[in-house]
Parts: C-alpha cells; structure tokens; sequence
C-alpha cells in the first residue's frame, strides 16, 4: 500500500495506517505489561 499525500483520498489511507499503528503500540505495550505483571506475582508467590 502506497502512502502519497498528493491525492485527497490518500489521506484516509494515512489516518488508518496511524490508527493501526497506535493500536499496535497499544497492544505491544499491553502485553509486556501483561507478562511483567504475571512475573511479579509468579516472583512473589515463590517467596511466600
């Protein structure tokens, strides 16, 4: 998929490729949070 401003109807195309690229980011740092959470309570069950 080509991203060119020159045209009017380019300019969709970039807003949507943005929106997937913020719900990417989104889901990325989602789910390393996710797993650094599960760590820390995986950590804290083995001291218990």
């Amino acid at each position: 998929m080509r991203l060119t401003l020159q045209n009017t109807g380019d300019e969709d195309a970039f807003n949507v490729n943005a929106t997937m690229t913020m719900y990417f980011t989104y889901f990325w740092y989602g789910a390393h949070s996710l797993i650094i959470i599960y760590y820390l309570v995986m950590i804290d069950k083995d001291e218990t």
